[in-house]
């Protein structure tokens, strides 16, 4: 088809056909753009001390396990839920643990890094049936794979180490679940799901 028309209809579809990998180079720069602020120096986010006042004991220690990153993180999304919902105590503790399970769970030999993260986001966009197979969690999973394998199992593996903490089921299931698919119909959920998201 010729004249504005058809010109226009051109450049519709070639908008479309890039839509999909400026995507993906936004996701993966946002994720180099943790890594930057993981090479920050390791000292606790503001908010900290307040936010890990609510746990107990047990998950204090976890939480300190937690990459300097992933404890600013962590206290980021505390912070937003908190703001959003302060009277729901589990959701608040699911916000401080929801990626425990990236810092090397009790006998898996790793932890969730920077690699770990892009690699995860440009598989899960551009081969997601590659994500399956080195994603995929066995007995013997190598030490090339393993960060990958957290990252991609993090949400149950973390529930279960929180359960062993004697974290609440609810507080255990909003960490089993702050990464299904959308649209998901609890509230709560979706308040982690958002609040995490935003970083």
């Amino acid at each position: 088809m010729t004249g504005q028309d058809g010109r226009s209809r051109r450049g519709s579809g070639a908008a479309r056909s890039t839509a999909p990998f400026a995507a993906v180079i936004r996701a993966a720069g946002h994720r180099l753009g943790q890594g930057l602020d993981a090479l920050r120096p390791s000292r606790p986010g503001p908010g900290q001390p307040d936010a890990i006042s609510s746990l107990t004991p047990a998950q204090r220690d976890a939480f300190l396990v937690l990459s300097a990153f992933d404890q600013r993180h962590a206290v980021r999304v505390w912070r937003r839920v908190a703001a959003a919902s302060p009277a729901d105590r589990d959701l608040g503790v699911a916000a401080l643990l929801h990626d425990l399970a990236k810092s090397g769970p009790p006998g898996l030999p790793s932890r969730v890094r920077l690699p770990d993260r892009v690699a995860l986001v440009l598989l899960r966009r551009l081969a997601p049936r590659l994500l399956d197979r080195v994603g995929a969690f066995d007995r013997r999973v190598p030490r090339w794979r393993a960060g990958l394998v957290l990252a991609v199992h993090h949400p149950a593996l973390g529930a279960a180490w929180t359960a062993a903490l004697g974290s609440s089921p609810r507080v255990c299931w909003l960490i089993a679940h702050h990464h299904d698919p959308a649209p998901v119909s609890d509230p709560a959920l979706r308040l982690l799901m958002a609040a995490d998201e935003a970083g």
